[in-house]
């Protein structure tokens, strides 16, 4: 079961997440994004533990000076696993702006086609 006290963070991470681009940072662990509000950081992580080979997600909460003060984790056997899990891909795509990288590529190959489609020269013999 997700804290109570984690509740209100987790639905409000949700929709910013979600609302606010560019809101979580990448962090030199490429399986780690954080976002920092108000001199505290929220690190989210991806990992997986071993010999169990259980793909885990950990929510850690860390002070102005960096330390952990607080965290929740939870393996893909837990229910809670499934949310934390959607939450941390949502802040992968934010922090690494996929929506804006797909948006180019199309934006980049629409150019390409309209460039194709103007290229033919009726003066060409063939």
């Amino acid at each position: 079961m997700i804290p109570t006290q984690y509740e209100p963070l987790l639905s409000k991470l949700e929709i910013a997440t979600s609302t606010i681009s560019g809101l979580w940072d990448k962090t030199s662990d490429k399986q780690k994004f954080s976002v920092s509000i108000n001199g505290i950081t929220v690190i989210i992580h991806k990992y997986v533990i071993y010999p169990e080979n259980a793909e885990c997600v950990s929510f850690e909460i860390m002070d102005p000076l960096g330390d952990v003060i607080d965290g929740i984790y939870y393996d893909e056997s837990e229910a809670e696993y499934n949310r934390v899990n959607l939450l941390y891909e949502s802040a992968r795509r934010n922090a690494l702006k996929i929506s804006e990288t797909l948006s180019d590529v199309v934006s980049g190959l629409d150019e390409l086609l309209s460039k194709n489609a103007t290229d033919d020269d009726p003066d060409l013999p063939f």
